[in-house]
């Protein structure tokens, strides 16, 4: 008795094993898919709309979070750290596609137009996502943020000689006083000896301290 019950629970098993087996599809299938969102994410991120830009960017966050929940800022640094590590093979191509939507949103951002509550949030959100990759091509799109707040400052810094161009550039062409502050707080930095990723290339330094000495810095604060 014993044994008959035994084969027959183990076909039963084995029956159920079969059918769940031609239901699920294949590895490959899986990953072909996880390949596919990960790439319509990227495209998103290009869309004309804006809405659409935000969206395709929460998405990018979801596939390298282990959370179901992807907004809000605490949760894009490991998010990015994640999406990465899972992709290594799509890494520069969610690189490539963050700077370009930042490059896109600083120019929104600068339009004059009236911002919503949701861009703001998610322009912050994207910031953070771009300083957390510490790529050096990422520094013509977070200069274009300066005047955001410490995070780019300190984004900015970090990078030390492979940024010191985008943010001269930055503070040799804006007008907008908060912007001539932030370009000229992270110069300062740069030449703090006593900061870790202090500028070494003595052609950086001596343009830095060209800058500083016209009184490019000096026209961004108060009389």
């Amino acid at each position: 008795m014993t044994n008959n019950r035994l084969r027959r629970d183990t076909a039963w098993a084995v029956s159920i094993f079969s059918v769940v087996a031609a239901f699920a599809p294949p590895a490959s299938a899986q990953g072909t898919s996880a390949s596919s969102e990960l790439s319509q994410a990227i495209a998103q991120l290009a869309d004309k709309r804006g809405q659409e830009r935000s969206k395709g960017f929460y998405r990018l966050l979801k596939i390298g979070s282990e959370s179901t929940e992807a907004k809000g800022s605490a949760s894009v640094k490991p998010a990015i750290s994640g999406l990465l590590a899972k992709n290594p093979q799509k890494a520069e191509d969610v690189k490539a596609g963050l700077r370009a939507a930042l490059d896109l949103e600083n120019r929104v951002a600068k339009s004059g137009a009236s911002l919503s509550a949701e861009f703001t949030d998610y322009y912050g959100d994207l910031i953070q996502a771009v300083a957390a990759l510490n790529d050096k091509k990422s520094a013509g799109a977070l200069a274009g943020a300066l005047g955001t707040g410490y995070m780019v400052n300190n984004a900015l810094v970090a990078l030390g000689d492979d940024s010191v161009d985008a943010v001269l550039q930055q503070l040799g062409q804006t007008q907008e006083r908060t912007v001539k502050l932030s370009a000229c707080t992270v110069l300062q930095k740069m030449l703090d000896p006593g900061n870790r990723n202090a500028i070494k290339d003595p052609e950086h330094k001596r343009k830095i301290q060209q800058a500083l000495n016209e009184g490019l810095c000096n026209a961004g604060k108060k009389n």
